[in-house]
């Protein structure tokens, strides 16, 4: 494999993720943003990039955005909805974080780093109907698909956030199961991976749950809510326990 002037540290197997060291990334959302950000990668596992930006990114999340990973021929499209920007607890800048939805497979993942693919482990075919042209299908090489959603390999980068219709297989009489383009993942112009997430609403329960990650996303941890929030049960429980005690005793 070719030798990209980076070293791709694969790290134990329950973290299950690839870094790329010294790799700079540039970010920019084409329509909104053009000028391109400059920043560090500082990890890259199945969910997605994590970015040391040098400065603020002005982001519009309900565009795509565009990370370009310099010297290895990696390129990145993402939902801007799956996207986050916080200031760095270290002080150092700013932290981009990518929340890939699906998950990048991680089979698939290792094949980019140092940034040569010529092909893909795949699993079966997929059938596709793609909004806007919903009489052609098209057959294309399955690489995962979970609860979360299907990624397939694509030549070139489908635009975020188009529908399609898919059937997992010939064999599947199912209802076509609706999905939405999240982010896409290329090696110059070789193949490309496509994660398209299932809308609500869809029966998705004969589908497998996303692998388990055990990479702590460090040094951003995703927080779902405050702390606290998780004590106002137990206080309610207690003041109705209080109030049945002062009233037995009146």
């Amino acid at each position: 494999m070719a030798s990209t002037g980076h070293q791709a540290i694969s790290v134990s197997p329950e973290d299950q993720a690839v870094f790329l060291e010294g790799c700079r990334v540039r970010v920019w959302q084409p329509e909104y943003a053009p000028q391109p950000v400059t920043g560090q990668l500082l990890g890259f596992d199945s969910r997605g990039p994590r970015v040391l930006m040098e400065q603020m990114v002005v982001m519009d999340r309900t565009r795509a955005l565009h990370l370009e990973f310099l010297d290895s021929g990696v390129q990145m499209q993402i939902a801007g909805q799956h996207c986050c920007l916080r200031s760095d607890p270290q002080g150092r800048g700013w932290l981009l974080v990518g929340d890939c939805v699906p998950w990048i497979p991680e089979q698939a993942l290792e094949c980019f780093f140092p940034g040569e693919v010529t092909s893909f482990p795949e699993k079966e075919q997929v059938i596709l109907r793609w909004e806007g042209a919903p009489r052609a299908t098209q057959a294309v090489p399955l690489l995962a698909q979970t609860r979360q959603g299907i990624c397939f390999t694509a030549s070139s980068p489908p635009e975020i956030g188009r529908r399609l219709a898919c059937q997992l297989g010939a064999e599947d009489t199912r209802q076509p199961l609706i999905a939405q383009v999240q982010w896409f993942l290329q090696v110059g112009d070789g193949p490309g991976i496509v994660g398209a997430e299932f809308l609500p609403g869809q029966r998705v329960d004969h589908l497998p749950e996303p692998a388990s990650s055990g990479a702590e996303r460090s040094p951003v941890k995703r927080q779902r809510g405050h702390a606290s929030a998780r004590w106002w049960p137990v206080a309610g429980i207690l003041l109705m326990i209080l109030a049945l005690w002062l009233l037995l005793g009146m």
